[in-house]
């Protein structure tokens, strides 16, 4: 029976307490890949290599107003700029889907490809007196690769400058099968195994989403 068994890096007392500085949530499809990133907006430089300026204002602050005039469409593809997704299925180019922020005290879910969509999509609070600075916020951004098979072997590589601790959440066809900590040296792809035929009988004994 196929199971992804959940693998945590080894890590010293003071890192295994502190949090990741990526959260990926990974749904691989039949004919698509899609990955969800949140991260401290401050980091998205050290993270995706893209200055965060292009979410803000000249002011440095940023409008969710202005968001939902123009979209995040183009800021999205600017992340991808040097993130490269190679697969044994031969197709492996990402494209944005949307990107959104947050405030860091705003406990948004972020468990499942569903929380993660919400999260990228959803922007109906009304601007503050003072918009908020960048490093008052968190990014929720998506990208697909599509068609491509999802379930074929394939590596994540990000332009990380530093080494980077990720929580990579794995679904398969929306079904979850593992949580995995990770510590990323910079440039290090993530590896995305091959998922055999019988991937669907996995969720029967998959390590349980919220019992972490």
């Amino acid at each position: 029976m196929f199971h992804i068994t959940a693998i945590s890096s080894t890590l010293s007392a003071h890192a295994a307490v502190a949090g990741p500085d990526l959260q990926i949530i990974l749904d691989r499809q039949d004919s698509s890949i899609e990955v969800y990133a949140h991260l401290a907006a401050a980091d998205i430089d050290t993270v995706f290599g893209v200055s965060a300026a292009g979410l803000a204002g000249s002011d440095g602050r940023v409008s969710y107003g202005a968001f939902r005039e123009s979209g995040t469409y183009d800021f999205g593809k600017t992340m991808l700029n040097d993130v490269t997704l190679f697969s044994a299925d031969g197709s492996g180019d990402l494209d944005a889907m949307s990107v959104m922020v947050h405030p860091t005290d705003l406990q948004v879910p972020y468990q499942t490809p569903f929380d993660a969509v919400l999260a990228m999509s959803i922007c109906n609070v009304d601007d503050p007196i003072e918009p908020p600075l960048i490093d008052d916020l968190k990014i929720y951004a998506g990208f697909v690769a599509y068609p491509i098979d999802g379930h074929a072997r394939a590596t994540l590589a990000l332009p990380n400058k530093s080494s980077l601790k990720v929580k990579i959440n794995t679904f398969i066809n929306s079904v979850y099968v593992s949580t995995q900590i990770l510590t990323l040296d910079p440039g290090q792809p993530i590896d995305l195994p091959t998922i055999p035929n019988n991937h669907w009988l996995s969720w029967l004994t998959s390590n349980s989403l919220w019992a972490e």
